[in-house]
């Protein structure tokens, strides 16, 4: 089973119909069938590029917007598998997104923008105990947690940091990082992400 979010204008590489209610839904896709299951569906914006599941398999966790539209609007929620109890996590005025779940399930590192610039906060699964782990000086992104290891973007390079905050470490520092050329992004490395036992990072270049 394949478990994504799209919009209603984004393709599915198959000849089933994907179902649709809302504009923004979260979807399972039967490898063996290719049939496409609708688990959640709002007229909301969501963060479909950061929909994580636990390690449990049974609860996802993304960025939506809730009571408005624009950047301020997105809180983090989560929603069971089975599309039933989402619950709004976060209650502000500030841009979270891009969440990840510990190991254990038990808490969410995310991305918000409460300063200067976008940096990464780690909360309890209920909001308690919020705090900022780290702050590069500059917008954090791509943020993902594996084992005591978080993993994230910065100046356009993939940086790692222990999972209470302490020895950041940039981990590549690729030829004309941070340069514009003709794409969406910089020249760069973005989006990294851990194996299960953290000790193998994947990213783009």
């Amino acid at each position: 089973m394949l478990l994504f979010g799209c919009n209603e204008k984004s393709p599915v590489q198959n000849e089933k119909t994907v179902p649709h209610e809302g504009r923004w839904g979260i979807y399972a896709l039967d490898l063996s069938t290719q049939n496409v299951t609708l688990i959640y569906s709002t007229s909301k914006q969501i963060y479909t590029s950061a929909l994580r599941l636990n390690s449990t398999g049974n609860t996802f966790v993304f960025a939506q917007e809730i009571d408005d539209t624009g950047d301020t609007s997105f809180e983090i929620c989560t929603i069971g598998i089975d599309g039933k109890n989402f619950t709004r996590i976060t209650n502000n005025n500030y841009w979270d997104l891009y969440p990840a779940w510990s190991s254990d399930g038990t808490m969410i590192a995310f991305l918000s923008l409460r300063d200067d610039d976008l940096d990464i906060y780690v909360m309890n699964k209920n909001e308690s105990n919020l705090q900022k782990l780290y702050d590069s000086g500059y917008h954090d992104a791509d943020i993902d947690w594996a084992v005591d290891k978080i993993v994230f973007t910065s100046q356009s390079r993939i940086w790692k940091i222990n999972d209470d905050g302490t020895n950041p470490v940039m981990l590549t520092d690729p030829t004309r990082a941070g340069e514009w050329g003709n794409a969406n992004l910089p020249f760069g490395d973005y989006d990294p992400r851990l194996n299960s036992d953290g000790t193998k990072i994947v990213f783009e270049r």
